[in-house]
């Protein structure tokens, strides 16, 4: 798999995350990511990638990944299983 590929696969799962949460721009809040710099929401996914290229131009998939394992909604989820999980092997 591909960096990008890696990189569009855990979009995916940020925006089911997201779909379902009150705030589904709670992932772009966490980042840190300047919703202004882009006009209009069809910009939002070429931004997002551009936002996690490295300085070579390559694809920064494990800022990704630690970005997704600190947002709040990611947390839980893990928790969630990590305790159900432990319950079914207790």
């Amino acid at each position: 798999m591909t960096d990008r590929e890696k990189i569009l696969l855990l979009f995916e799962v940020i925006w089911d995350f997201s779909l379902n949460e009150d705030n589904p721009l709670s992932f772009i809040d966490h980042i840190g990511f300047d919703i202004a710099l882009i006009s209009t929401a069809h910009q939002l996914p070429d931004a997002l990638l551009g936002f996690y290229r490295d300085r070579t131009g390559d694809y920064d998939v494990a800022r990704l990944e630690r970005d997704m394992d600190t947002w709040a909604p990611m947390v839980t989820a893990l928790e969630a299983a990590a305790a159900a999980k432990k319950g079914t092997l207790a």
